[in-house]
């Protein structure tokens, strides 16, 4: 394998760091996953020291439960009083380990591996502070069964407050090339120590089991128990286990003192699991424990993604509703549809009617489509005085206007009553409370677009007007009849209300003075066509409204809402491109089968 490949387990172990250090995350599964997370890492991180630094000492490593004798054994393995021992549970830590006869420069690699805790004296230690570790350099023994090696004395992994330390104990089982857990008669059934035991077998690092404190008579027994709940767990064979018998101390100061039989049988256990490291094939190990794991490290991103996922589906059935609700509403109600009417107003300038196309020539220089600022005019001019709605910069809403405002308003609303029903997740908190920041400026962009993009809807309703105008030419008795007709001030009025959106599509066909301009458009084979122009125009109409307004404006704002979310309170924001990929892996993999 390449450490390359596997550079996404530090960015992810980042990602863990960050989010249990919010507050606002605490959930359990994020907790139960960064220990074996971290000791990915740190296990990568040897691996790679393995490729850079091939002839580096090796590290033997003790770990083991509360008074398992842990920092004995450090002792009898150096033949020194280097390590503290104390009567007391949780007495160790800090990670400390000692150099026998290993220069310093030998040994300035270690400060990359234990990284973020930071070498400190054995004489400066402080218990409050949990973030350093100790190496220091031991004179050699004669009777030191640890020759060339750096041996770490490790905290107790199972105190109440091991939590607090634990990255100490995943850093120095990372680093070893060889581990000694040592437990006590008592401790070796507790749940905590095989979960150990399962991390190591899935490192497949080389493991002697020192079973401590035991007396002759139970032996058999211990062994028999402790080695057949291994081989039910793991399905392989038992590693290295090596009974250490009970020595009774007649102060707590006193060295441990293993007869002989015990210290040759220690020493040959030691020479066994030295040559097994040697070679061991550590890289593969950890590309196995990677594998292994991964999918219950990605779980927590996998979450995340799916619920983004999940918003993007509630987004496009909003934009969908919003769309349908436009077609149905506005385009295909003769009672609000005000479009088509625009295109026969600007029809009658082109036509040039007496008492109109003058009219409206002068309106054209004044203003825009959809003219609103006129439409008080229009009214007026139809003797209506019914108070009209307006937006919030108190422009005269036409009904397209109406029915736009009133599609953003369905969406925002069904996409906060989802918000409501989602699950109580980090993900959608974080989103529930990005649109109630965000929203103010949503619903501002969405009102600038809905203007831009009507404007730029001008030029079709001139093209329909001018295909209608193109087809009376082809007709010159009708187009005479149409001039000819008869057009007062009261006409000029109404197709002035009509091209600045003041009237309702009844109103250009019941006004008096209009009905035989009307009339005449719609009879016989113009009839049709003017239909066909009018059903083109919708099409056109709905699909501009669609893609300018729903999708590429309010669609993108939304959408955008769960790319802000904070980085450090969620895992999977921002991913680099080896992380996405390896999720994307995983996800699929999960996927069910056809």
């Amino acid at each position: 394998m390449s450490t390359a490949d596997y550079q996404w387990v530090t960015s992810l172990a980042k990602r863990y760091e960050d989010a249990t250090q919010d507050a606002q995350r605490t959930d359990s599964e994020l907790l139960a996953q960064l220990p074996t997370l971290r000791l990915g890492k740190a296990a990568l991180d040897k691996a790679q020291l393995e490729l850079s630094h091939h002839s580096h000492s090796d590290h033997l490593v003790v770990l083991g439960p509360t008074q398992s004798g842990k920092s004995s054994l450090v002792n009898v393995l150096l033949d020194t009083q280097a390590a503290s021992v104390s009567p007391l549970a949780g007495f160790t830590v800090h990670s400390q380990g000692y150099a026998r006869d290993i220069s310093e420069a030998d040994i300035s690699y270690v400060g990359e591996l234990m990284a973020p805790l930071e070498r400190t004296p054995a004489q400066s230690l402080d218990s409050g502070n949990l973030d350093s570790y100790v190496l220091e350099s031991v004179a050699s023994k004669a009777r030191s069964l640890a020759a060339d090696a750096i041996v770490w004395d490790t905290p107790d992994f199972d105190s109440i407050t091991a939590s607090r330390y634990n990255l100490a104990v995943l850093k120095a089982a990372a680093l070893g090339d060889n581990i000694i857990l040592v437990v006590s008669k008592d401790k070796y059934g507790d749940q905590r120590v095989w979960d150990i035991l399962a991390l190591l077998n899935d490192l497949q690092k080389p493991l002697l089991v020192c079973i401590n404190k035991i007396e002759e008579s139970d032996r058999d027994v211990v062994w028999s128990a402790f080695s057949e709940r291994y081989r039910t767990l793991f399905s392989k064979p038992v590693p290295q286990v090596l009974m250490l018998p009970f020595v009774k101390k007649k102060t707590p100061q006193q060295r441990l003192a293993f007869d002989r039989k015990t210290i040759k049988a220690l020493k040959t256990e030691l020479l066994t699991l030295t040559e097994a490291g040697q070679t061991h094939a550590s890289l593969t190990g950890v590309e196995q424990f990677v594998d292994k794991h991964k999918n219950r490290w990605l779980q927590p991103l996998i979450v995340e993604v799916d619920a983004n996922e999940h918003w993007t589906t509630l987004i496009d059935t909003a934009i969908d509703d919003a769309d349908a609700y436009y077609l149905n509403q506005y385009l295909n109600n003769t009672d609000k549809y005000e479009t088509f009417n625009r295109a026969l107003a600007e029809l009658l300038t082109l036509l040039e009617i007496p008492g109109v196309a003058n009219t409206l020539t002068q309106a054209r220089k004044l203003i825009t489509w959809p003219a609103r600022r006129l439409l008080d005019f229009g009214k007026q001019s139809l003797n209506r005085s019914p108070e009209p709605q307006r937006d919030a910069s108190g422009a005269v809403m036409d009904q397209e206007a109406l029915a736009l405002q009133h599609m953003l308003d369905s969406a925002i609303v069904s996409l906060q009553r989802n918000l409501l029903e989602a699950p109580d997740e980090l993900w959608w908190q974080a989103l529930g409370e990005q649109m109630r920041i965000d929203l103010p400026a949503i619903r501002q962009t969405y009102a600038a677009s809905s203007e831009q993009v009507r404007r730029s809807f001008e030029p079709e309703i001139e093209k329909a007007a001018a295909q209608l105008y193109e087809q009376l030419k082809e007709r010159p008795a009708l187009l005479n009849t149409l001039r000819a007709a008869r057009a007062t001030g009261d006409a000029a009025g109404i197709a002035l209300a009509v091209k600045s959106g003041g009237l309702a599509p009844t109103d250009l066909i019941f006004a008096p003075a209009m009905l035989s301009v009307t009339s005449l458009l719609t009879e016989g084979a113009l009839g049709k066509y003017l239909d066909t122009v009018k059903r083109d125009l919708k099409v056109r109409q709905r699909q501009h409204i669609k893609t300018q307004l729903l999708e590429q404006s309010l669609q993108t704002s939304l959408l955008k809402l769960s790319s802000t979310l904070s980085d450090n309170r969620l895992l999977s924001a921002n991913l680099d491109t080896q992380l996405a990929q390896q999720l994307a892996k995983v996800r699929q993999s999960q996927q069910p089968q056809d």
